[in-house]
């Protein structure tokens, strides 16, 4: 052994101990003798109690001895696990556990020439085949596996299922888009005969359809007024099919991708709806409706006493008979 590994500063005086003995390293009854002989005695010191432990010395193993993937013709030396140490606490009739766990000292490097992954470096060996040799588990390529291909059918199923909505949901989409192209045209956001909702939108696109929704149905205007309290506001379920109806507008042609700024051009691309300027104010709007008392009008806040309600409504006197309209 290497008598290197260890000088008069090494915290180990019991390994020490062995090397400057000048031991044959040789496990067999001589050893053993000679270990009982230079067992060393380590003194634990504790306010409450004092016990004497025994600290056993580093002895040198076989490969084939030690269960780790190394190679069997490089010797590994271990240090053996210390004495668990327990001082009691007279007065308070408690235990205190000092464990020490189990050390592992590797003297020669098995991380860069007894791995297995580490020498098919060096070989013809494939590092992967050899990992999964040493761990006993085999890695499944992709040449392994049996991957589909999705159908076409199954593709155009769930591309039109997705796409899909009704003619009248289509129209209301259509009618947002068109409101949004006024209310920049009006405002000279866009050039006279330009789109607002086009596969290269405005640089403040997400901005400006806050301001479209803020003008519809915010308390405020968008340059920071008040509105009178005489002047209708939109709900938030309006708030919503605008948002929508616009998120639309700008997938017909052909953004889909959130809202960013391309690092190449430095512009801003993507779905303007799909940013967190749009999804923040939404969250905002909401509160503020809900601070203002709007009821929601949902499916789900409809109760079945509401509807039988209206009906008793409609059945009572002069409701149930329909009576005709007269000419202005």
């Amino acid at each position: 052994m290497d008598t290197n590994y260890c000088n008069d500063d090494d915290d180990m005086p019991e390994l020490q101990a062995v090397t400057e003995d000048g031991s044959d390293w040789e496990d067999d009854d001589d050893d053993e003798d000679d270990d009982e002989d230079d067992d060393e005695e380590m003194v634990h010191q504790h306010p409450w109690k004092v016990r004497k432990v025994k600290l056993w010395h580093s002895v040198p193993i076989e490969a084939k001895d030690y269960e780790s993937p190394v190679n069997q013709s490089d010797d590994v030396y271990t240090t053996a696990p210390l004495t668990m140490v327990i001082d009691t606490d007279e007065h308070n009739n408690r235990g205190v556990a000092d464990s020490v766990e189990p050390m592992i000292n590797l003297f020669k490097s098995m991380a860069t020439s007894n791995s297995a992954a580490a020498s098919a470096t060096n070989t013809n060996i494939d590092p992967m085949s050899a990992l999964t040799t040493s761990s006993g588990l085999m890695a499944a390529s992709t040449s392994d596996t049996n991957i589909s291909a999705l159908p076409d059918s199954f593709r155009k199923t769930v591309m039109e299922r997705a796409q899909s909505i009704s003619e009248d949901t289509q129209k209301e989409y259509i009618w947002q888009c068109n409101s949004l192209e006024a209310y920049a045209q009006q405002h000279s956001f866009i050039k006279p005969g330009k789109k607002f909702v086009c596969n290269m939108p405005h640089p403040d696109a997400a901005e400006i359809i806050n301001a479209w929704i803020i003008d519809a149905c915010d308390a405020q205007n968008p340059d920071g007024t008040f509105k009178p309290d005489d002047q209708i506001q939109s709900s938030y379920s309006h708030a919503e099919k605008k948002q929508v109806g616009i998120l639309w507008g700008f997938q017909q042609v052909g953004l889909t991708d959130c809202w960013h700024k391309n690092e190449a051009t430095g512009d801003m691309t993507g779905n303007p709806v799909a940013s967190f300027q749009v999804s923040k104010y939404m969250s905002n709007l909401k509160r503020q409706k809900v601070r203002a008392g709007e009821t929601p009008t949902s499916l789900h806040a409809i109760t079945p006493k509401m509807i039988l309600d209206l009906f008793n409504l409609a059945c009572e006197g002069d409701n149930y008979n329909i009576k005709p309209i007269a000419p202005p």
